[in-house]
């Protein structure tokens, strides 16, 4: 009698390999781990198709125009003047953040024009800190997600930074300095 291990099964097809690979992210069909691969070029495209299955495929935003408003330095003072808060919102989706002991990068996508409430909306994910606490004693982690709603001001000077397309749930306002 052969062991289970030595008897030779034949290789599946690469399509069914994918096939087994979307029926598992659906929680039918058996678990990827117990498929039968053979070839390192075949378990590197499996494993691309079970990411791009399990995680989509990551589109990178399209580039802000570069008369986008929001573009550019925005700074917030704390009341006591003991802490300052540095946006800067790059026209290549990334906005670096300063606040107290952190810097942070975030990458972004920022509607091109305003809601019909006339706020920008700003999804942003954090992609690199350096562990500092910022103005409030927190400190961001890679990966973490949010999306905000920002208002700017008639003269584009000033903007607020809100939970909500509403003022009633703002931060703010910040300060343009270029």
């Amino acid at each position: 009698m052969q062991s289970p291990c030595s008897i030779r099964q034949p290789k599946p097809s690469l399509n069914t390999n994918v096939q087994r690979a979307e029926a598992d992210a659906q929680g039918s069909g058996p678990p990827v781990s117990s498929i039968p691969l053979g070839g390192t070029l075949r378990n590197l495209w499996l494993l691309s198709a079970i990411t791009w299955t399990l995680f989509g495929c990551e589109r990178t935003p399209e580039a802000v125009s570069p008369d986008h408003p929001v573009l550019g330095v925005w700074t917030f003072t704390s009341k006591d003047g003991a802490c300052l808060e540095t946006y800067r919102f790059r026209s290549d989706n990334i906005v670096v953040i300063t606040s107290g002991d952190e810097v942070a990068e975030v990458r972004s996508m920022l509607s091109a024009t305003p809601g019909s409430e006339g706020f920008y909306r700003w999804s942003h994910t954090v992609v690199s800190d350096n562990g500092g606490k910022d103005c409030s004693g927190k400190v961001m982690k890679i990966g973490d997600s949010d999306t905000w709603f920002i208002q700017l001001n008639p003269t584009r000077d000033r903007l607020l930074f809100c939970q909500k397309p509403s003022p009633a749930a703002c931060f703010g306002p910040l300060q343009r300095v270029s």
